[in-house]
């Protein structure tokens, strides 16, 4: 085997920039939402740790929040916060661990456009910019201008 011994340095902003920046790519350039998917969900996670950091507050627990208000649930009951962030990271998680419980059937492309839109949001909160892709991603997904 012959590879190069290449170093890097990189923040974790510039790790969660290009793998958001991929994941978009992937899911308009080739229609691979599964591995869209599961580059986007790292780069929420981390983007998401950043914003706590940061003193913010991450995009899942503002969509926590929203969804228990609007269930009439309690939004600061633990076991009910954990069903929900589970519920909103099912398929993000399936795709990256395995389960005996054989095939996976969902909605690919909808699963990878709601955790790319959570990660640009949590980029948003961060840089109060967007890259180029997170913009081309915006208005032909999420605004649906083609």
């Amino acid at each position: 085997m012959r590879v190069a011994a290449k170093t890097e340095t990189v923040s974790y902003l510039d790790v969660a920039t290009r793998q958001l920046n991929r994941s978009i790519r992937l899911y308009l350039d080739e229609k691979d939402y599964l591995s869209s998917i599961t580059l986007a969900g790292a780069a929420e996670e981390i983007l998401g740790q950043l914003v706590v950091e940061n003193g913010g507050t991450h995009e899942l627990e503002h969509e926590i929040t929203a969804t228990l208000r609007f269930c009439d649930k309690d939004e600061n009951d633990p076991k009910e916060r954990k069903s929900v962030a589970l519920l909103a990271n099912y398929f993000k998680n399936r795709t990256k661990h395995y389960r005996k419980e054989g095939e996976l059937i969902y909605l690919t492309d909808l699963s990878a456009a709601q955790l790319i839109d959570r990660a640009i949001s949590n980029y948003w909160t961060l840089t109060q910019s967007g890259t180029e892709d997170m913009e081309q991603f915006k208005n032909e997904v999420l605004l649906g201008n083609t």
